[in-house]
């Protein structure tokens, strides 16, 4: 089993317990074949946050190339011991569900932006009179603008092809960034990012 990959990933999750792809790496003269399973881990303390992520890029992996998945979650669940992330015990569970490729996705960084809002445009009666008419016109008014604070997240995902060799530098083939900014909900920014990662893998033949 590739074993480095495996040790990186046991620690990151434990330590962790429509955007476009703004940053993407692919390992030089990589020609991918399609995948038997793919493990989905989302790295999050955040548990409806690796839900949300993991569910919503298993469920477009479906849609788009009906490629047999399984969670992170489902293999390794919130509050394990440290035991269980041992090199040996994560090989086995990787082997056990026939795990040829893992996607993991973990956010790296979060800034807060702030954006200027104009004010909305309308229109307000004008009123004058030439003698004895009145006569009415209409002018363009504003109103006042206002600033507005955005969180934003930039979001890694990564592609490890477990095939290629027994290193962390051979079964990395790719990486992407992608930037949530000022998602509304966890749901919504799962879902738009993950949309986008598939979309992005599936089109440029990184999945097959």
């Amino acid at each position: 089993m590739k074993k480095l990959i495996i040790v990186a990933l046991g620690a990151l999750l434990w330590i962790s317990c429509g955007p476009a792809m703004t940053s993407e790496w692919q390992k030089e003269g990589y020609d991918s074949q399609p995948f038997k399973k793919i493990a989905v881990i989302a790295i999050s303390k955040n548990l409806e946050v690796r839900q949300s992520m993991e569910n919503n890029i298993i469920s477009d992996l479906k849609n788009q190339k009906m490629i047999q998945t399984v969670s992170g979650l489902s293999l390794f669940p919130p509050n394990v011991s440290k035991e269980a992330w041992s090199e040996e015990n994560v090989a086995k569970v990787l082997e056990k569900n026939q795990v040829d490729a893992v996607i993991t996705v973990t956010p790296v960084n979060s800034y807060v932006s702030t954006d200027y809002n104009p004010g909305e445009m309308y229109t307000m009666p004008v009123y004058g009179r030439v003698g004895r008419r009145v006569y009415r016109t209409y002018d363009m008014v504003y109103g006042p603008g206002y600033y507005e604070q955005n969180q934003n997240y930039v979001i890694e995902a990564n592609l490890y092809d477990l095939t290629q060799g027994d290193n962390k530098q051979d079964v990395m083939v790719w990486k992407g960034q992608s930037t949530l900014y000022d998602p509304s909900s966890i749901s919504s920014g799962a879902s738009s990012f993950s949309n986008n990662l598939v979309n992005y893998l599936v089109k440029n033949n990184i999945i097959k």
